[in-house]
């Protein structure tokens, strides 16, 4: 139904909107940590610590999960180069002059 360049054009249109918005929560959960870090806390249950609280724990997470992707996307790549590998070391003999059963009359 729809253009593959139409499909591709939405699907990087959606990547660079969460790029932004991962960006942009990381920025300023770290504008907020900076602005609010000395503030002066009067009782145990300060709305602004528990904000600064909820801000650290997402940007713990949000490392996390970049971390744990970049280390999936690594082990996806080794993997799939040590299988090109296995089956070109296997096929090797197939794009040979032998292996293709030509003979040269000289």
């Amino acid at each position: 139904m729809y253009n593959e360049k139409i499909c591709s054009k939405i699907k990087k249109n959606m990547a660079m909107f969460i790029l932004l918005f991962f960006g942009l929560t990381l920025i300023l959960s770290a504008c907020f940590f900076v602005a609010h870090s000395d503030h002066n806390c009067m009782d145990d249950k300060c709305m602004v610590c528990v904000q600064l609280y909820h801000c650290e724990q997402l940007v713990k997470n949000i490392a996390v999960a970049l971390a744990f992707l970049t280390l999936g996307k690594g082990i996806v790549y080794l993997i799939s180069h040590f299988l090109y590998f296995l089956v070109s070391f296997k096929n090797a003999n197939k794009y040979t002059l032998i292996g293709k059963k030509i003979r040269l009359n000289i």
